[in-house]
């Protein structure tokens, strides 16, 4: 489950457990009028019920908090989400080295089977040396 179904659903539970405890308030006054319960009875539920309903009500406004904030978050990262070709046009020379530096940590090499720019990988090193030893009969 995702994590805003997942916090839309703790918020229902929580909400639902709110209503029936001012519902159960609302019966006991009831209970009260028509007799069923003491005066005294109905004071200390009415603290236990009315503690209870506050504690949940904290929870719905921690939960609520805590949805916001991460609505704030992901709304941050979608502004955030870079896209590194118009960075890369806009950017200055020492801004592009930064870019180069953070896409292609090891640099680049310059093929020249391909005559293009290429990143140098463990992968691609391997591969290449693979194929240098398949080529050569087995000798490097």
């Amino acid at each position: 489950m995702n994590p805003a179904k997942a916090a839309s659903a703790t918020f229902n539970t929580i909400q639902n457990r709110l209503n029936e405890n001012k519902s159960l308030n609302l019966r006991a006054i009831e209970a009260r009028i028509k007799g069923q319960l003491s005066a005294n009875d109905l004071e200390k539920f009415k603290e236990a019920n009315n503690k209870s309903i506050s504690d949940i009500e904290e929870q719905l406004k921690g939960l609520q908090s805590e949805c916001f904030t991460m609505s704030q978050l992901m709304d941050d990262a979608r502004r955030s989400i870079v896209n590194l070709a118009k960075a890369w046009l806009e950017a200055d020379l020492a801004r592009r080295q930064e870019i180069q530096t953070a896409l292609f940590p090891d640099g680049l090499r310059f093929s020249p089977d391909f005559l293009f720019f290429e990143p140098r990988t463990t992968v691609m090193q391997s591969v290449s040396e693979l194929a240098t030893v398949l080529v050569n009969d087995g000798r490097p």
